[in-house]
């Protein structure tokens, strides 16, 4: 008691102080409930939750309370006469820690809601629920970044959309160096996954083929890419077209023939999509991506797929075709002719299936009218038969010039000129791919000659 009547004034202020660090709380508090708060309105309510399990977060709001109450204790010392004046240096430290670290504690709290971090957060999340065998965690981390992106789609954030669609293909990718063996309980579906909106509605068979297969996770993130796909186009276009690199990169991981059909058909599905919503710009970039696809199948020797994908390709072109966007089936036809280029060079046996549907691509419609869209696609077999007839197979390109025989000479010699003329490898306005579809290397002009002369000579 002597030590503290000496020191009343140290005593006071100290004691004092718990009125400061409470106001210090009360402010950390409300700051952070606010941002929380609208974080979690814009991006997805399990934010707060997840700012709530935090460690860092736990650990200073706790050191804020604990020195609270120390100064509280100090302040009640002189009647209770149990204080030592050591805990009048701890709690002075306690302060100045407090104190300290407020400003870092803000700059964390608004990193930690930052977009970016929270995707991270989710992904993390899912990553461990996948050793931990936690199918609840990892079905909520996809549905939240699904909602994320879904949320910046509509608020035009397309930097927040291609992360979460990122995070989703990130997933889908470490999941498979992850997950537990085919026939473990892990692929069952049992009630909860069942009642899961993404598996609700499924037929009995296809959800059997699904759990024979183990792709229930793989599954349900295309289901989000498949949901999301719709509301990208037209106006976020960068996000379909990233969905569509994503799940060539899918596609194209060795030794799982299972997820690579699952994603060739979700591909069909976007092509689908973007040719009802009436969008030819991003099939034409969703087209160039599942070319990509074809050419890695090609290298890879898989020749079911491949032969799969070349129907794919003659249908959606028609598609579009039919569905009044005609440089769909130009864009198709100039795709197979790229394949074409990669088969001769990979030594493939695929020629003849690539030929077939090249040459029956505007079979349907030459019977009723010749339209001037129409020409894209004779001139992608034109150039197929000079790129043939210059590697040596000229079997191959005089069935592309029998077909080319049946066209109307006048359009054919437009083609000719067009062709000539052209010494423009990329296109004269900026897209992502660049290229011209009407250009043909100056090595092969001396060949296009020759086509021209058997073509017009019939």
């Amino acid at each position: 008691m002597e030590w503290f009547g000496e020191n009343s004034e140290l005593l006071n202020a100290v004691s004092g102080s718990a009125e400061v660090v409470a106001a210090i709380l009360a402010v950390a508090i409300t700051v952070v409930a606010i941002v929380i708060e609208l974080a979690a309105t814009r991006f997805s309510h399990r934010i707060t939750m997840l700012f709530l399990k935090e460690p860092l977060n736990l650990w200073y709001l706790g050191l804020l309370v604990s020195t609270t109450l120390m100064c509280i204790w100090v302040g009640f010392a002189n009647v209770a006469a149990v204080a030592h004046p050591g805990v009048l240096v701890v709690t002075t430290l306690m302060i100045s820690i407090a104190l300290l670290l407020l400003l870092p504690y803000f700059a964390w709290v608004f990193s930690f809601i930052s977009p970016l971090s929270v995707i991270r957060k989710f992904l993390n999340n899912a990553t461990r629920a996948i050793s931990k065998g936690n199918r609840d965690t990892i079905i909520e981390a996809i549905d939240e970044l699904h909602e994320i992106a879904r949320g910046a789609i509509d608020r035009q954030d397309r930097s927040i959309a291609m992360a979460s669609v990122e995070a989703l293909t990130e997933l889908v990718m470490q999941y498979q160096d992850l997950k537990p063996g085919k026939n473990s309980s892990w692929n069952k579906f049992d009630v909860k996954l069942l009642s899961d909106p993404d598996f609700l509605s499924m037929e009995n068979s296809a959800l059997n083929s699904i759990e024979e297969q183990g792709l229930w996770l793989e599954v349900k993130v295309f289901r989000q890419f498949l949901a999301l796909m719709p509301v990208s186009v037209p106006t976020s276009r960068e996000v379909a077209n990233l969905i569509g690199i994503n799940t060539r990169k899918i596609a194209e991981m060795e030794n799982l023939e299972n997820l690579r059909e699952l994603a060739m058909r979700c591909f069909n599905s976007y092509l689908r999509s973007t040719i009802n919503a009436r969008d030819p710009r991003s099939t034409y970039y969703l087209f160039h991506q599942y070319r990509l696809l074809g050419e890695t199948l090609l290298k890879q020797g898989d020749k079911n797929s491949f032969d799969q994908l070349v129907e794919y390709f003659q249908y959606y072109g028609l598609l579009g075709y039919q569905a009044s966007q005609p440089f769909l089936l130009e864009v198709a036809a100039h795709d197979l002719t790229q394949l074409i280029r990669v088969s001769l060079k990979t030594s493939s046996t695929h020629l003849e299936s690539l030929l077939n549907a090249l040459v029956e691509m505007d079979q349907e419609y030459r019977t009723q009218s010749q339209e001037e869209s129409l020409i894209g696609v004779r001139r992608a077999q034109i150039i197929a038969a000079c790129v043939l007839a210059d590697s040596d197979q000229q079997h191959w390109a005089d069935v592309l010039i029998g077909d080319l025989k049946t066209e109307a000479p006048e359009r054919l010699e437009k083609i000719f000129v067009q062709l000539k003329k052209e010494h423009r490898a990329q296109f004269w306005e900026f897209t992502d791919r660049g290229a011209n579809f009407a250009y043909l290397e100056p090595e092969l002009q001396e060949r296009l000659d020759d086509v021209i002369t058997c073509v017009l000579s019939g």
